[in-house]
């Protein structure tokens, strides 16, 4: 009878319990989830606006996947039903009806695109419009979903969902980043540069300012202990900054005024993508729980 007690339960007599039901085990499968969604939704739009559809291709894959991923964390396909059932009430629900519209309806519009048929015909425009308001429910999903846990004060931000959108539009910069790696040269890639750093400095700026806004919560100074020098410091400083943003900025910035050929956009792609993984997977190992006892407990 050594069985280990379940560190789910020891956290139970530790004044700050961390979120581990969205961090742990079978659950890194759903930080995977939700930054593929988000980072196909920023493909879908960027490569609209830009006029690349490999980056728009690589956006509606990943929402693809994504959405298989979470729906493989829910085991049972009729977990997915019920939590499907309350669109009125459950920012899951919505963000999966959300996949439901945008598949579909994304595919459709892209294979008017390769030729099945016009893009301009009132059907492929109709695809269109869905297929952007199926985008923007994934945008707003991925941040709500997270913000409405008022247990979580790292979470419960109103910056939040903001942050995440610009997180889903700097991966999808980097997919069209990819993208541009495998098309022809005459290809705008200085939108695409420009695209990529607007969104990593919005990014990076609403990130600051959250956790600004935090500092006077000791739950929330817990959580950026776990960041700076915790369980998770590795995840935060080696993925986050030093992969994410000092080797893609530098790459990106370089690539401004002299080529840096597809390898390079090829990496700064690559990196920025899990730049971006680690972010989602650091926001929500650190997350942590306020505590269970009141202020004269916890003195």
């Amino acid at each position: 009878m050594n069985r280990p007690t379940p560190s789910i339960y020891s956290d139970l007599g530790a004044v700050y319990r961390p979120e581990r039901v969205w961090a742990e085990g079978r659950a890194i499968t759903l930080v995977i989830a939700h930054f593929l969604s988000g980072a196909g939704a920023g493909g879908w739009l960027i490569g609209l606006i830009i006029g690349l559809r490999l980056a728009s291709l690589l956006g509606l894959a990943a929402v693809v996947l994504g959405g298989a991923i979470h729906l493989g964390f829910l085991g049972h396909p009729e977990r997915a039903l019920r939590m499907m059932a309350k669109p009125q009430s459950s920012w899951i629900s919505r963000g999966l009806w959300s996949m439901l519209l945008f598949v579909p309806t994304a595919a459709l519009y892209v294979a008017g695109a390769y030729g099945a048929w016009s893009t301009r015909s009132a059907f492929s425009v109709v695809m269109l419009v869905l297929s952007l308001v199926g985008m923007a429910g994934i945008f707003l999903y991925k941040g709500f979903v997270y913000a409405v846990a008022r247990a979580v004060p790292l979470w419960h931000s109103p910056l939040l969902p903001v942050s995440y959108i610009s997180a889903g539009l700097r991966g999808g910069a980097a997919l069209a980043l990819i993208g541009l790696a495998f098309s022809p040269s005459g290809q705008d890639r200085h939108a695409v540069q420009t695209w990529w750093l607007a969104a990593t400095a919005a990014m990076v700026f609403l990130f600051a300012l959250e956790l600004a806004m935090g500092l006077d919560d000791k739950t929330v100074r817990r959580s950026l202990s776990a960041l700076a020098e915790g369980s998770v410091a590795w995840a935060f400083f080696g993925g986050f900054v030093l992969f994410g943003l000092v080797v893609p900025v530098a790459l990106v910035i370089t690539s401004l005024d002299a080529s840096i050929g597809s390898a390079g956009l090829l990496i700064a792609g690559i990196t920025s993508l899990g730049g971006d993984l680690a972010y989602k997977y650091c926001m929500n190992t650190a997350a942590t729980y306020v505590p269970l006892l009141g202020p004269r407990g916890i003195a």
